[in-house]
C-alpha cells in the first residue's frame, strides 16, 4: 500500500499533468478538457468561496467590470450541458469542492476565513461555525430570534424529535421522515444545520420563523429565497453528520475532529401512540424533564451537505460530501501514519448476512404504547450501502482534488464528493407523472431538468436508497388529474436532493381539527410555488413554531 510520500509524489504528478481545466470552450474536445484540471490552479485560494459557479474563470469572457452577464452565462452552460453534459458537470464539481474547502477553512474572529491559516490548521472554528443553527431561529412559540449571533456555533447534536413528516427537526438525530442511523459501533449518527447571514435575513426580515408569518407573508407573495448577486451571496444552508470516534479514529487522522455536546434523549414516560413529547413540540431539552445533560464527546465529521440559491441555479446548487471510509475501505487512501480502519463506519462488508438488510429503517425500540426511538436502549448497526456511487467524471475530480489536497496535508482529502445537481435549463417546465409517464417523469420531476437525477448522501439519506420500485413514489404524483393513476412501472430509484427538497413547503392557513385544536396547512413546490411552496427549504415546515396559544400546529 503507498505510503504518504508516494501519494505525495502522485498527487504532484497528477496536478502538473492537467493545469487548466477552466478554459473550457465548446469548440475544444472532451479530451482536451479533462486535461485543463489541476487542484493547484482551482483552489489557488482555497479560503475563497464562490458566490456561483459564474464565479469561475470559465465565465470571465461573460464578465465586465466586475459584473456578469447572466443571460450570456446561462446561454452558454445550457449549449455546454447539451452539447457536453460531462463537461458542464465538472464545472460544477469543482464548484463544489471549492464551497466545501472554503466553509471547512480557519475563521477570525469575526467568522471571515484567516488568510494566515493554511490547510493543516483543524483547531481554529471553521467559516461555517460562525453561522446560524437551525435550532437559533426557529424558536418556542413562534419567537423572534434575538439577532446574529456571529459566535462560533455551541449547538448541541440534538436528536429528540420524532422522525415523521411535519415533525422533526433538522438540528437532530434521525433522518428526514424515518429515524437514526447506527453505525458499527451502535452509535447514533448526529445531525446539525446552519443557514448562512443571507438567509438569516430573509428569514427574520419576513417573518418566516413561524407559522403565522408565513401564512401572511404568502397571501402577498411567493416565498423566494435570495439569489447572489456580484457582490453578495444567495441563501446558503448546510447540513453535517457527525459519528462518535473510537480513540483509534480519532488518532487515524482521517476524520475532521471536535469535540461537541451530545444530547442522549430520554422519553419521559409512556405515551399514546405518536403523541409528542414536550421536547418535540420546542425543539428544546430543558422542555423535555427527564433528557440527561449534554455530554461532550469526540465527534468525526462523516458527512456534510451544501445547498446554494444562485443565478445560475435557482433551483439551488446541491453539494453532498462523504469521509472516504463510509460504506467501504479504499486501500489506495491509506498513508502511513494514517492507517484504515478495521471497517467500514457505516457497514460490516464481514457479515455474510448483513447485506440483505441494507438501508433498512430499525424498528421502534418502544416501551409499552410509547412510540419513539430511546437511545437508552441498544439497537443494532444499521448496514449501509450506497446504491449510486460517484459518476465517473465526479470520481476523476475527487482523484485530482484529494491528490492536491494529500500533498497540502489536508484531512480533507480523506472525504469525496458524492455529486452535485443543478439545473440544465432552469427556465424548463416539469413533467407531471401518472401511469406509463416514466422515466420522463423521474427525469424531469422538477423544474430545470436537474442533473444528475439521482443523488443521496449513504450517511444522510440512508433509506431513501430503495432501488428497484414502483415510478409513482419518485415523481410528483399530487399533480395528476382527478381520473390519473399513479405509475405502477417498476423503476431504479433512490432519491434526490432536489427530488426531496421540492415537496418542501411552508404554512398557507390553519383549520381545526375534530378537537378544535388548530393544525397546520402547508402547500408546497409541485406547481411551482403557486401553492405555497417553501423554495427548496424544509426548514419552514419541519422547524417553524406557531406563535398563537395553542403551538401543536404541527
Amino acid at each position: 500500500m503507498p505510503n504518504t510520500k508516494r501519494r505525495v509524489r502522485l498527487g504532484t504528478t497528477v496536478v502538473l499533468s492537467a493545469m487548466i481545466l477552466l478554459t473550457l470552450e465548446l469548440g475544444s474536445s472532451p479530451a482536451q478538457r479533462e486535461g485543463q484540471f489541476t487542484g493547484e490552479v482551482v483552489l489557488a485560494k482555497p479560503s475563497e468561496l464562490p458566490r456561483d459557479v459564474f464565479d469561475l474563470p470559465d465565465f470571465d469572457r461573460f464578465r465586465s467590470q466586475g459584473r456578469i452577464d447572466v443571460d450570456a452565462a446561462l446561454k452558454f452552460l445550457g449549449q455546454l450541458s447539451d452539447s457536453n453534459l460531462p463537461a458542464a458537470q465538472r464545472l460544477f464539481d469543482i464548484f463544489a469542492w471549492k464551497a466545501f474547502l472554503a466553509l471547512n477553512w480557519a475563521a477570525n474572529s469575526d467568522g471571515n476565513p484567516d488568510q494566515s491559516k493554511s490547510f493543516s490548521d483543524v483547531q481554529s472554528p471553521r467559516v461555517w461555525e460562525f453561522w446560524e443553527p437551525s435550532s437559533q431561529i426557529f424558536l418556542p412559540h413562534g419567537e423572534r430570534p434575538t439577532g446574529w449571533s456571529n459566535n462560533p456555533s455551541a449547538a448541541a447534536l440534538d436528536h429528540f424529535k420524532a422522525g415523521w413528516r411535519m415533525n422533526i427537526t433538522a438540528n437532530e438525530g434521525k433522518q428526514a421522515f424515518s429515524g437514526p442511523l447506527i453505525d458499527q459501533n451502535k452509535n447514533w449518527v448526529h445531525y446539525v444545520s446552519l443557514v448562512n447571514r443571507r438567509e438569516f435575513d430573509y428569514l427574520v426580515e419576513n417573518e418566516l420563523y413561524n407559522l403565522e408569518g408565513q401564512a401572511a407573508y404568502l397571501k402577498e407573495h411567493r416565498i423566494e429565497f435570495p439569489q447572489n448577486d456580484d457582490l453578495h451571496y444567495g441563501a446558503i444552508e448546510i447540513k453535517l453528520a457527525w459519528k462518535v470516534l473510537t480513540p483509534e479514529e480519532e488518532h487515524s487522522g482521517r476524520f475532521f475532529v471536535r469535540r461537541m455536546p451530545i444530547v442522549r434523549y430520554r422519553p419521559p414516560h409512556a405515551l399514546p401512540a405518536y403523541s409528542e413529547i414536550p421536547a418535540h413540540k420546542s425543539g428544546r431539552t430543558s422542555d423535555n424533564g427527564v433528557t440527561e445533560k449534554s455530554e461532550v464527546k469526540t465527534v468525526g465529521l462523516i458527512g456534510m451537505h451544501i445547498a446554494m440559491r444562485t443565478r445560475s441555479s435557482p433551483q439551488w446548487i446541491w453539494a453532498t460530501f462523504e469521509q472516504v471510509d463510509n460504506t467501504r475501505l479504499d486501500p489506495t487512501t491509506q498513508e502511513s501514519g494514517h492507517p484504515l480502519p478495521p471497517k467500514p463506519s457505516l457497514s460490516d462488508p464481514d457479515d455474510p448476512e448483513a447485506l440483505v438488510l441494507a438501508n433498512v429503517l430499525p424498528p421502534y425500540n418502544a416501551d409499552g404504547e410509547l412510540q419513539d426511538w430511546d437511545e437508552s436502549k441498544e439497537l443494532p448497526p444499521v448496514e449501509v450501502l450506497r446504491l449510486v456511487p460517484p459518476a465517473q467524471g465526479t470520481a476523476r475530480v475527487n482523484t485530482q482534488v484529494q491528490a492536491y489536497l494529500g500533498s497540502s496535508g489536508s484531512v480533507f482529502r480523506f472525504y469525496e464528493l458524492d455529486g452535485t445537481q443543478w439545473p440544465k435549463h432552469p427556465r424548463s417546465p416539469a413533467i407531471p407523472g401518472g401511469q406509463d409517464s416514466a422515466p420522463q417523469s423521474i427525469s424531469h420531476k422538477t423544474p430545470g431538468e436537474v442533473v444528475p437525477v439521482y443523488l443521496t448522501n449513504a450517511a444522510m439519506e440512508t433509506y431513501f436508497q430503495k432501488g428497484f420500485q414502483a415510478a409513482g413514489p419518485l415523481e410528483q404524483d399530487d399533480r395528476l388529474g382527478p381520473n390519473s393513476s399513479v405509475d405502477t412501472k417498476m423503476v431504479f430509484g433512490t432519491e434526490s436532493c432536489v427530488g426531496c427538497h421540492y415537496s418542501a413547503g411552508a404554512c398557507i392557513r390553519f383549520r381545526q381539527d375534530a378537537k378544535g385544536d388548530r393544525q397546520a396547512i402547508f402547500g408546497e413546490n409541485a406547481n411551482d410555488g403557486a401553492t405555497g411552496g417553501g423554495n427548496f427549504s424544509w426548514l419552514l415546515q419541519l422547524e417553524a413554531k406557531s406563535k398563537g396559544p395553542d403551538s401543536s400546529a404541527h
